[in-house]
């Protein structure tokens, strides 16, 4: 959060009450008199994670275009697991002749303990190169669903996480920070993907360029194509993560 008056950060503190309870607050630290209950700012700001209404039809879209695309990828990489496992095996054929051929007297122990060296570091840094090829092939296109399924139900999945998965999902969704006034939170920008499968146009101000609700401003510099293709041709590459515990 960020203060409305000078543009700084907030910080959250707490006062004790008459009772003794204590009541937290998001204020300004430089002299500033912003100072927000914090209940309310946390309810306004699951407010608008409220306003994010995905469409199913452009999630579903999404998930199979993501699905599609890891496929392909997936094949480069069975193909580049399988180079890896070709490698692997030859270098133990080379320790097992190499330690042969001392036996046989062909090579001297040391230099039989240098060719060892040298192979069981290649096979260290092959089997590190395939089991991260191999972890990213695991469970993809169920980490796919359960990141859909956390967009199609975004505000409700927020309240049941902790703090540290609270946070990894703002993030997520808003790389910049938020403002509260006028009893609402609005943010100045929001992840290109994500307002790209919104339904931007009725939740986020309508139809005119620069009006916008006091819950929330979209600046990503996006057109308004959705999906379709547009006269211009033009391809937009963006990149996000999408949190889900």
């Amino acid at each position: 959060m960020i203060c409305p008056l000078c543009g700084l950060t907030l910080t959250a503190s707490s006062s004790k009450g008459r009772w003794g309870n204590y009541y937290p607050y998001y204020h300004c630290s430089k002299g500033c008199k912003e100072r927000q209950k914090a209940d309310i700012v946390n309810v306004a700001f699951v407010n608008l994670l409220g306003e994010l209404k995905f469409k199913a039809k452009r999630l579903q879209l999404l998930g199979a275009i993501i699905k599609d695309k890891i496929k392909k990828n997936n094949k480069e990489s069975k193909t580049e697991i399988e180079k890896i496992q070709k490698e692997i095996t030859k270098q133990n054929i080379r320790s097992t002749n190499a330690r042969g051929l001392m036996l046989d007297g062909e090579i001297t122990s040391a230099e039989y303990k240098e060719i060892k060296i040298e192979i069981e570091t290649t096979i260290t840094n092959s089997t590190r190169e395939l089991n991260k090829l191999s972890n990213t092939l695991l469970n993809i296109e169920s980490k796919i669903d359960s990141s859909i399924e956390l967009l199609s139900n975004i505000e409700k999945l927020y309240m049941q996480r902790d703090t540290a998965t609270k946070q990894r999902i703002i993030g997520s969704i808003f790389p910049r920070k938020m403002v509260f006034e006028k009893n609402s939170v609005r943010t100045l920008e929001m992840n290109r993907v994500v307002s790209l499968i919104l339904n931007a146009d009725k939740t986020f101000g309508g139809g005119k360029k620069g009006k916008h609700t006091d819950f929330g401003v979209l600046s990503c510099g996006v057109e308004s194509e959705g999906f379709e293709p547009s006269s211009k041709q033009r391809i937009l590459k963006v990149s996000t993560c999408l949190v889900r515990d």
